[in-house]
């Protein structure tokens, strides 16, 4: 049996080898590069006035590419016909055929079948589903059962525990991981031999696994591993949610603390992703050190790196440039300053964990401190939803299934949460549901069921209610 949503391509590998457009010089790449690295430094210091005063020196260095993804593509014309609430269950039904045909073979990913486990979970809020409870449990179990933990092996660098790890490939078997993250994961293990350690204990014994991609001893880090560790982080929420089993709940804990101990990246894809994690757990539990960690990466990462117009002068703060010079799906504030993450799913991925940040603020009652982020929080969507709007969708390839999840995030815990009207959201939302990809199913399957949480009547809940 292949393996449910085997062949899907990870955005942030993707995102390794994406080159600069033409028009970007290799100075000025060098430049930027050079700034991040001291920006990384910076965000390591807790200076936020520091980090401020170096986004918008990068900012403005960047001139009429500020705002420009270093990868374009051929839009799909918009269309924001209705969704038909029927062929929308059909879809669904199909999906979760799809899904039904799963079993366990190899190690998947938190983006994998798990990701559609969790797509169920979101449709279950909304009407009871008919997926067999331990059809999902066991592929819960799964994913648990690669997580790093003291039990599971050993530890040569006192690396931290948590992480969802990365199967190593093995040669000439079926379940390895597409091309681009098996390079990856093959070169970190090489480089860093530390980093892959082999499982004593559980489903996957005697299998390596890379575990770590920080670690004391590293001078210029990266935060790849964070990609999928919010996943994992949410799905073993939702797991523990549904069928109460604690070693759920010592998963998500064990992956919070993961988090903490992760350093940010001038990658704002890759730090928000730590957000969307600290946030889940900060909404679940209640626990301050997921709220705080949460709101520093706020003011030293993803705030910094926004375009944003607070005075309305239509010029980006903290530059002299004008919006009107940017390209055109940066003309409204709410993009991300850099080539790498102004690309639709980099923004995408950094507006759903400020979407996620700033619900669990709402929900835990830290109004103020949601109040402050609130109309930051809705830029980045509604600059998402104005490209989607204007210009279409992106191909299959190009991040969708991260843009669908943010516009769907946004109006399930913001426009539903708050009965507040966004048409320009929901014709977002009509657009992607139109250009036809959600309808493969497949790793599509969670946007399918937050689509369905949200089309149909159902109050909003936070994490923390049954």
């Amino acid at each position: 049996m292949v393996q449910f949503m085997r062949h899907f391509l990870f955005p942030f590998c993707l995102i390794l080898i994406l080159p600069q457009l033409a028009s970007t010089s290799h100075a000025q790449v060098s430049d930027e590069s050079d700034l991040k690295a001291e920006i990384q430094l910076a965000m390591i210091s807790g200076d936020r006035n520091k980090c401020n005063a170096l986004f918008n020196k990068a900012k403005q260095k960047r001139g009429k590419d500020l705002g420009r993804a270093n990868s374009e593509y051929e839009y799909k014309k918009p269309d924001s016909t209705q969704i038909n609430p029927e062929t929308l269950e059909m879809v669904w039904n199909l999906a979760l055929d799809q899904l039904m045909t799963w079993q366990l073979h190899c190690p998947e990913l938190p983006t994998e079948t798990p990701a559609a486990m969790l797509g169920v979970y979101y449709a279950q809020m909304a009407e009871n589903q008919l997926v067999p409870s331990a059809h999902l449990l066991e592929i819960g179990k799964m994913l648990e059962a690669q997580q790093f933990n003291v039990n599971r092996a050993d530890n040569p660098k006192s690396l931290a525990f948590g992480s969802f790890s990365y199967r190593k490939p093995i040669e000439n078997e079926e379940c390895n991981l597409p091309q681009i993250q098996e390079r990856f994961v093959l070169s970190t293990c090489k480089k860093y031999p530390e980093f892959c350690v082999q499982f004593k204990e559980g489903k996957f014994t005697n299998r390596d696994f890379l575990v770590a991609d920080q670690a004391g001893f590293i001078e210029k880090w990266d935060a790849t591993l964070a990609y999928e560790q919010a996943w994992g982080t949410e799905e073993m929420i939702y797991s523990y949610k549904n069928h109460n089993d604690s070693v759920f709940l010592k998963s998500a804990l064990l992956s919070g603390d993961w988090c903490l101990k992760e350093k940010p990246v001038a990658s704002h894809h890759l730090t928000a992703k730590l957000v969307w994690a600290l946030a889940a757990l900060y909404d679940f539990t209640g626990d301050s050190k997921f709220k705080d960690s949460m709101l520093n990466l706020l003011k030293i990462n993803l705030l910094p790196g926004l375009l944003l117009d607070e005075n309305k002068d239509r010029i980006v703060d903290g530059t002299e440039i004008s919006f009107d010079s940017l390209a055109p799906y940066s003309k409204i504030p709410g993009r991300l300053w850099d080539a790498q993450n102004a690309n639709s799913w980099n923004s995408a991925i950094v507006a759903y964990a400020l979407v996620n940040a700033y619900a669990s603020l709402r929900d835990r009652g830290d109004k103020d401190a949601a109040n402050q982020l609130k109309e930051k929080v809705e830029a980045t969507v509604d600059n998402l939803a104005f490209e989607i709007n204007h210009f279409g969708t992106p191909p299959v390839g190009h991040g969708f299934r991260d843009l669908s999840f943010a516009i769907f995030e946004a109006l399930w815990k913001i426009d539903r949460a708050e009965n507040e009207n966004h048409p320009e959201w929901q014709k977002a939302a009509r657009v992607i549901w139109n250009a036809g990809v959600l309808r493969t199913g497949g790793q599509f399957t969670v946007n399918l069921g937050q689509l369905i949480r949200w089309h149909s009547a159902t109050p909003y809940k936070p994490r923390f209610q049954n």
